[in-house]
C-alpha cells in the first residue's frame, strides 16, 4: 500500500518542484507557442504548394490522353540519398528537406524501354518463398497483385500435396468443357450475343460465390441435357414424317385390319413394282392396284392361300394406321416446342454459364499454380518470372507477408515470357500479329514498328489502286459505326493502309483501272511518270524500286543485329549485308539489265570474308573463330545464294501489283463490250464491273495476306534471326470478364 509522507523534508521538496514548474512554464508555453505558429507556417505553405499543383494539373489535363501512356520511368532512374539539414524551433531540432539526389540508371535501347523505343519488357527471373501453413492465403495474395508469370521448373522436388478449392485439374477441365459446350449452345439456337458482363456479388466488385457458380454448372448441365432431349425428339420427329409420307402413298387404312383378315384365313399382301411388271400381273385373280408414285406402281394380292406368293418386291404392312401416325407427329411436335421453350428459358440466364465459367477458369489457374508449388512441409516455393518494372511492387508485397523473394536475371535456356511494350505507333501493327499468333522469343527482337512502315508500302503496292484504298476507307469507317463487334484496335491500322493505298494509287494513276480517270483535274499532277502503270517503258523502273526497298529492308535487319552484337560479330553481320547488296547488284542486272556483274562479285566475297573472319568469334581466340568460320563456310555460300533467293522475292510487289491492274482493265473492257446501249445491256455491264472489281479486290486482299506478310515474317525475320518463338506473358492473376474471349482454353 502506498504510504504518503508528510514529513518537512517530502514538502520541502514538493515545494521546490513546483517553484521549478512555475518558473520553466511561461517558457514552455512561448515554445509550444512558436511550433504552432510554424506548424501553420507550414500548412498554409502547404496549402499554396497544393493549389499550384492542382493549376498545372489542370494545364496539362488537354494534354493527358498524349501524355497517359506508361513509360516505366522507374526503370530509369533511381533515388540514391536525399539531402536534409537541421533547424532549430524553440531549442528542438527539426529536420528540413533540402533536395533529393536521383540516379540516373544505365539506358540500353535493347533492354530497357522509355516508352518512345518500345521494346521487350525486361524479365526477372523470381522464387517466392512462402510458409507452407499459409500458403493457400499467399498464392490468393499472389494471384491479386498479378505480376508473376509461373513457371514450373524442370525437376522440381517433391510437389506439396494439393488442398482446398480447385485440387482436381482433370475435374476443372470437365467442368469448363460443360460451361463451353453449354455457351456455344446458348448463342445457336438463338442467334443473338451473350451480354458481355457476367453478373458478379457484392456491387459488381468481387467474383461469384462457389455456391453460385455451381447453379451456373448444374444449368449448363440441365442445358446440355435438353440439348440431348431436343436431338432426338428432332430424330424422332423425323423418323415419324417418313413413316407418314412413304405409307400415305398406299392410302389411309388400319394394318390391323389385315391382321384380322389373316386371322379369318384371308391372306393379303402389299407389293411395289414398276410399270412393265403390273401390265404382267394386273389379270392375276386377286390384284388390286392401291396407288402409283412415279414409275412405281402399289398393289395389293388377297389369295386364301398362304403360299400364295408373287416375285414381285414385297412392302412389309405398317404398324400403325395414318390416324395414329399424325397423331403422334402431333404430340412429338408439340414436346418438341416444349423442349425449345425450356431450352431458350435456360439461355436467357447465360451471363450466369459466364460468370461460372469465369470462376472455374480462375479456380483452374489457381489449380495450376498449386501443382506448381515444391518444398516441404513448412517451406512452399513458387518460381515464374516478373517484369522489372514491377519488381518493386512484388518486392513490397513480400515484406508486408512476409515471404522470401529471390531475384536472378533469366539464363538463356529459361522459358523467359516475352511482354512487349507497344508505342503509340507501334501498336498499330499489333492486331495483325495477335490475328498471326506470333510473338518474338524473350531473346529476339520487337519488329512491330519495322513491319508496320514495310507492311504499309507492301500492302500499297500489291493493292494498287487508288480507287479501291477510297472503298477500303469508306468500309472501314461504316464498320467501325456501325459494326462494334470488330476490334478496336484494328480500325487506325485499317485506316492507315487504306490512306496509303490512295496514295500509291494516285502515284500510279490507277483509279478503277480506268486510265482516263487519272487525266481528271487534281489527279493528273499526282501520277508520278515513272510510275505511271499505263505508260509503256516503265516496268523496269517498278523492277529497281522493289528491289531497292527490298534491300533497304535486309539491310536493317543485319544493321539491327550488328547494333544487338556490338563485338566483332557485328561485323560479321555487316558482311551479310554486304551480300544482300550484293544479291541486290546482281539481281539488277539479271532482271533490268543495268549495272555490272563484277561488282555483286566484289560485294559477295567481301562480305563473305567478314562472315569467315568474325562470325564465329566468341572471345576465346581469334585463330579458333576463324577456323570455325572456314569450316561453315560451304553452309555460308548456301546462305548467300539463299540472299539472292530473298531478294528476287520481292518482285512479287510488282508481279501481284501488276496482276491487280491487269484484271481491273480485263472486267472494264468486258464491261465495254457487254455495252451500255440498253437498260438491260447496261445492267448487265453494270453487274460485271461490280463482281468483277469485287473479286480483284478479295484476290488483292488475299495476296496482301499471303506476300505481304511474308515478306516480313520469313524474309526479313530470317535475316534478322527471329524465330517467333516466343511464350505469351500470362501472369498468374484473377481473371475478369474482359479476360473470357482471350482465355486459352
Amino acid at each position: 500500500m502506498l504510504r504518503i509522507s508528510l514529513n518537512k523534508t517530502e514538502l520541502k521538496r514538493q515545494r521546490d518542484a513546483l517553484q521549478r514548474f512555475q518558473r520553466y512554464l511561461p517558457l514552455l508555453q512561448l515554445k509550444k507557442q512558436q511550433l504552432q505558429t510554424e506548424i501553420e507556417r507550414v500548412r498554409r505553405e502547404q496549402a499554396r504548394v497544393l493549389a499550384a499543383v492542382q493549376r498545372q494539373r489542370e494545364a496539362v489535363n488537354g494534354w493527358v490522353a498524349l501524355l497517359a501512356e506508361e513509360v516505366g520511368l522507374e526503370t530509369l532512374i533511381a533515388l540514391e540519398r536525399v539531402e536534409v539539414r537541421w533547424d532549430n524551433i524553440a531549442d528542438v531540432p527539426v529536420p528540413v528537406f533540402v533536395r533529393a539526389h536521383p540516379r540516373a540508371e544505365p539506358y540500353d535501347l535493347f533492354v530497357r524501354t522509355g516508352g518512345r523505343i518500345p521494346m521487350i519488357e525486361p524479365m526477372k527471373k523470381v522464387a517466392v518463398l512462402m510458409s507452407a501453413a499459409s500458403r493457400d492465403q499467399s498464392l490468393e495474395d499472389l494471384r491479386r497483385l498479378g505480376v508473376v508469370h509461373l513457371h514450373q521448373p524442370p525437376s522440381p522436388p517433391a510437389p506439396l500435396p494439393p488442398a482446398g478449392e480447385g485440387s482436381t485439374p482433370l475435374r476443372l477441365e470437365e467442368q469448363l468443357a460443360i460451361l463451353r459446350d453449354a455457351l456455344a449452345l446458348a448463342l445457336a439456337p438463338l442467334g443473338s450475343e451473350i451480354p458481355p458482363d457476367p453478373p458478379f456479388s457484392k456491387g459488381g466488385t468481387e467474383p461469384l460465390s462457389a455456391q453460385s457458380a455451381a447453379e451456373g454448372l448444374a444449368l449448363a448441365g440441365e442445358l446440355l441435357a435438353l440439348r440431348r432431349e431436343l436431338l432426338r425428339r428432332q430424330s424422332e420427329l423425323a423418323a415419324l414424317r417418313r413413316q407418314r409420307d412413304s405409307q400415305t402413298v398406299m392410302g389411309r387404312f388400319d394394318p390391323q385390319d389385315i391382321l384380322k383378315l389373316h386371322e379369318a384365313g384371308v391372306f393379303v399382301r402389299l407389293y411395289a413394282c414398276s410399270r412393265r411388271d403390273w401390265k404382267t400381273y394386273s389379270q392375276h385373280p386377286g390384284i388390286e392396284r392401291i396407288a402409283v408414285q412415279g414409275s412405281t406402281i402399289y398393289l395389293a394380292h388377297v389369295s386364301r392361300d398362304e403360299q400364295d406368293r408373287l416375285p414381285l418386291r414385297e412392302v412389309e404392312p405398317p404398324t400403325s394406321s395414318l390416324d395414329e401416325l399424325e397423331a403422334r407427329i402431333a404430340a412429338s411436335e408439340q414436346a418438341l416446342a416444349e423442349t425449345r421453350d425450356r431450352i431458350e428459358q435456360r439461355v436467357a440466364q447465360a451471363p450466369l454459364l459466364r460468370a461460372s465459367q469465369l470462376h472455374f477458369l480462375n479456380a483452374r489457374r489457381l489449380a495450376r499454380a498449386r501443382a506448381a508449388l515444391s518444398g516441404d512441409e513448412r517451406i512452399a516455393c513458387l518460381q515464374g518470372f516478373c517484369p522489372a518494372a514491377r519488381l518493386a511492387e512484388l518486392n513490397r508485397r513480400a515484406a508486408e507477408n512476409g515471404w522470401g523473394l529471390v531475384v536472378a536475371e533469366p539464363d538463356d535456356d529459361d522459358p523467359t515470357p516475352t511482354l512487349l511494350r507497344n508505342s503509340r505507333f507501334t501498336a498499330l501493327f499489333q492486331p495483325a500479329m495477335d490475328f498471326l499468333r506470333v510473338l518474338p522469343g524473350y531473346h529476339e527482337f520487337d519488329t512491330n514498328g519495322i513491319f508496320l512502315i514495310f507492311f504499309t508500302l507492301f500492302f500499297a503496292m500489291i493493292l494498287g489502286d487508288a480507287g479501291y484504298g477510297l472503298l477500303l476507307f469508306a468500309a472501314t469507317w461504316a464498320a467501325s459505326r456501325h459494326f462494334p463487334a470488330i476490334p478496336r484496335g484494328a480500325i487506325p491500322l485499317f485506316y492507315l493502309l487504306s490512306a496509303a493505298t490512295m496514295v500509291w494509287g494516285a502515284m500510279n494513276g490507277l483509279w478503277f483501272g480506268v486510265p482516263q480517270l487519272a487525266e481528271l483535274p487534281g489527279l493528273r499532277g499526282l501520277v508520278v511518270p515513272a510510275l505511271n502503270a499505263f505508260a509503256v517503258d516503265n516496268e523496269a523502273a517498278v523492277i529497281r524500286l522493289c528491289l531497292t526497298l527490298g534491300a533497304v529492308h535486309l539491310t536493317l535487319a543485319h544493321l539491327w543485329a550488328a547494333w544487338r552484337h556490338r563485338s566483332l560479330q557485328s561485323l560479321a553481320d555487316l558482311g551479310w549485308m554486304l551480300v544482300v547488296w550484293a544479291a541486290y547488284v546482281a539481281a539488277v542486272w539479271v532482271l533490268v539489265g543495268d549495272g555490272r556483274l563484277s561488282v555483286a562479285i566484289m560485294l559477295a566475297v567481301g562480305g563473305l570474308l567478314c562472315v569467315v573472319l568474325f562470325g564465329e568469334q566468341t572471345g576465346d581466340n581469334f585463330a579458333r573463330g576463324v577456323g570455325r568460320g572456314l569450316l561453315n563456310l560451304p553452309l555460308n555460300l548456301l546462305t548467300a545464294i539463299g540472299s539472292f533467293s530473298d531478294m528476287v522475292s520481292y518482285l512479287r510487289l510488282f508481279a501481284i501489283g501488276l496482276a491487280t491492274k491487269e484484271v481491273a482493265v480485263a472486267f472494264n473492257q468486258l464491261a465495254l463490250e457487254v455495252g451500255f446501249d440498253g437498260v438491260v445491256a447496261a445492267l448487265g455491264a453494270a453487274l460485271l464491273v461490280v463482281l468483277g472489281h469485287s473479286v480483284n479486290l478479295l484476290l488483292g486482299a488475299l495476296g496482301v495476306i499471303v506476300h505481304g506478310l511474308r515478306l516480313n515474317l520469313l524474309e526479313f525475320s530470317r535475316h534478322l534471326n527471329v524465330t517467333w518463338s516466343g511464350i505469351p506473358y500470362e501472369p498468374f492473376r484473377l481473371l475478369t470478364a474482359s479476360d473470357l474471349n482471350y482465355e486459352r482454353h
